[in-house]
């Protein structure tokens, strides 16, 4: 029973170790090649596999000069290490100087690559591999038969100098116009490079306007020139490189580069609303516009009085649409307006991205009815207000009109007074001579009422009566001339 139970664990153990390997696999490989002796020479070293990350590194030169290297992080030193998500199987270029040899010589570079992901990000074990450089020696041509000839003759006769010429022979220029390598920055050219093969294409995005081109040429005495590869214009560009061996006679490789459309976006954002006054009033948005960003607060509360707002658009590619809602009709608190850009392609698929903006306006005020006093005590206190202002605006004038009419008052009394001042001054005199004899007729009754009333009875009555009547007659008379007076004076 032991036994079957541990042959079972031995089994599952197994099979869990097998569902959990997660290593894949790969091989890096290197090109060998044979060059001239002296020459500079490149090593392109690739995956079998796409990695999206590695380290790649020279461990052993095998006797030649290490120069400088191409590929990613570490370009010109002899460990180059780079990442992408997209994969890479060509991993680096390394350019080595072959040493002067006078007879047929083989070297061996070693490269080793370490720390590999597959693009599932899944660990690849390390790999090495080689590259045989064979470096030809120099060919010797054989002296010609007059070279001989001339040779035997110094030789036999030293003391009679040669008159024959002793020839020279020209070196033939290499007519090789060949690339090495070919290696973009900004992605993988198709197909694979190979020195004989003319044309390639290559995709990159639209952020991409000059392509990074690294082309070595095969020979050391070859150049290459590049053309059409600055300003890459939407769609297909072409940009040839010119290899001139050196002889003269040319090569010419080809890249195909598309760069593709940029991303349907907004390249300008702009909000506003008009004021009561008629003024344009700017809003602030938070964050600041950035095309690739679709969320923003106003960072202003906005007045109640603020019922819509103006908002200025502009895609970044022709016939896009935009439709702009929820900037009418704001209501009281937060509103959410959405900015939707459409596009669409020739095979009827739709391209859109939304922008969304929110705004807080302030709360309507409350409007309380007011009762029949309370809309007196406001209208008071509204005209208190309108009179307060003016007299506090018109002060000056106010005290000077005042001191205008105290100055004619004071004028008009002098010249009241001063014309009526005879006429007042009988008025007295005739009012003390009545009051006088009125007072003696009192004080005679006081005295002695009795004779009084007899001399009275008997004495003439009348006229005593006409005498009052006179007085009555005298104060009447007066008095109609004071209100006459009046009335003149003031008319």
């Amino acid at each position: 029973m032991i036994k079957k139970n541990f042959f079972k664990i031995v089994i599952i153990a197994f099979f869990m170790i097998i569902i959990n390997i997660t290593v894949s696999e790969a091989a890096i490989s290197a090109s060998s090649k044979t060059v001239n002796s002296g020459e500079k020479v490149q090593i392109s070293v690739s995956s079998n596999i796409a990695v999206a990350s590695y380290k790649l590194t020279v461990t052993n030169n095998g006797g030649l000069t290490f120069i400088t290297s191409t590929g990613g992080e570490g370009a010109g030193t002899t460990t180059i290490t780079d990442a992408s998500t997209t994969g890479k199987t060509s991993l680096g270029t390394f350019t080595f100087q072959a040493p002067t040899v006078t007879v047929d010589t083989k070297y061996t570079v070693s490269f080793n690559a370490t720390i590999m992901e597959d693009i599932n990000f899944k660990p690849i074990d390390d790999s090495s591999t080689t590259a045989t450089i064979t470096v030809k020696a120099p060919v010797v041509q054989p002296p010609t038969s007059n070279e001989s000839e001339n040779s035997g003759n110094n030789t036999s006769n030293n003391s009679r100098p040669s008159n024959n010429n002793q020839s020279t022979e020209t070196p033939t220029k290499s007519s090789n116009s060949r690339l090495s390598s070919l290696q973009i920055a900004e992605g993988v050219i198709s197909p694979e490079f190979d020195s004989s093969v003319r044309e390639y294409t290559i995709n990159v995005p639209n952020e991409i306007t000059k392509l990074s081109i690294a082309a070595v040429a095969d020979h050391s005495k070859a150049t290459v020139r590049i053309t059409g590869n600055e300003e890459l214009q939407v769609g297909e560009n072409t940009i040839e490189i010119i290899v001139t061996a050196e002889n003269g006679s040319t090569t010419t490789y080809k890249i195909l580069a598309t760069r593709e459309l940029p991303e349907l976006n907004l390249e300008k954002l702009s909000i506003y609303y008009i004021n009561e006054e008629g003024n344009k009033i700017e809003l602030i948005l938070d964050p600041q516009f950035v095309s690739n960003v679709y969320e923003y607060v106003v960072t202003e509360k906005l007045s109640n009085k603020v019922e819509k707002l103006e908002i200025e658009t502009t895609a970044n590619r022709e016939n896009a649409k935009i439709e702009i809602v929820g900037n009418n009709e704001l209501k009281a608190g937060k509103n959410e307006i959405t900015i939707k850009v459409t596009l669409e392609d020739e095979a009827g698929l739709e391209e859109q991205k939304t922008y969304k903006i929110t705004v807080e306006r302030e709360e309507e005020p409350v409007v309380a009815t007011l009762t029949t006093w309370e809309k007196i005590e406001n209208w008071f206190t509204g005209v208190g207000s309108t009179i307060g202002k003016w007299v506090s605006t018109n002060i000056e004038k106010i005290i000077t009109g005042m001191l205008i009419v105290a100055t004619a008052t004071f004028v008009g009394l002098t010249i009241y007074f001063a014309y009526d001042y005879k006429n007042y001054k009988s008025l007295l005199s005739k009012l003390a001579e009545l009051n006088k004899t009125n007072l003696m007729e009192r004080a005679n009754i006081a005295l002695d009422p009795e004779n009084v009333e007899k001399n009275i009875k008997e004495e003439n009555i009348e006229e005593v009566k006409s005498q009052t009547d006179k007085v009555q007659e005298i104060q009447q008379e007066e008095k109609k001339e004071v209100k006459s007076g009046k009335g003149k004076r003031f008319k």
